[in-house]
């Protein structure tokens, strides 16, 4: 018996049904996102550093190739003086997230609370590459340069 069914017919299912798979993908990606976003600006705003740190602990822990979980839990490492770790936290979502100025900011951060200057101001000119007006990173990198003693430089960041 002929397949009773156009294969043209069968190939439009099979790519409605691939579309509405991914697309389920990318709601519940994009609901993640928003959940953790609202949830770690929520625990950063609120000075619930502890909370914050141990509700993105477990973010890491199931998901570490999260990098909007590594972001939020480097960022409470950071409040509570974890500098080594809240660094590799750091490092690792701006490695997975390349193209966010955020990401590259605070890297400089945690690398300034680990005495590593040069790499510091490396991660402010980073962010500032992916955007020129990253106003954390234009201060930043100020104090960075005034503290070399840079004082045009640092001048024209403020300015």
């Amino acid at each position: 018996m002929k397949n009773s069914l156009p294969k043209s017919i069968c190939l439009s299912f099979l790519l409605f049904v691939s579309l509405l798979l991914i697309s389920g993908c990318v709601v519940k990606d994009l609901s993640q996102t928003v959940e953790q976003t609202v949830k770690g600006d929520y625990f950063l705003q609120s000075d619930q550093s502890k909370r914050g740190r141990e509700s993105f602990k477990r973010e890491v822990e199931e998901n570490p190739d999260s990098g909007l979980a590594n972001y939020y839990y480097g960022r409470f490492l950071l409040q509570e003086k974890e500098n080594k770790q809240a660094l590799k936290h750091l490092r690792k979502a701006r490695d997975l997230n390349p193209e966010k100025a955020d990401y590259h900011f605070w890297a400089g951060v945690a690398y300034g609370a680990n005495k590593k200057k040069k790499e510091e101001a490396a991660s402010y000119r980073e962010a500032l590459e992916i955007d020129k007006n990253h106003l954390q990173s234009l201060i930043y990198l100020g104090h960075s340069e005034l503290s070399a003693k840079k004082y045009t430089k640092a001048l024209s960041l403020y300015t």
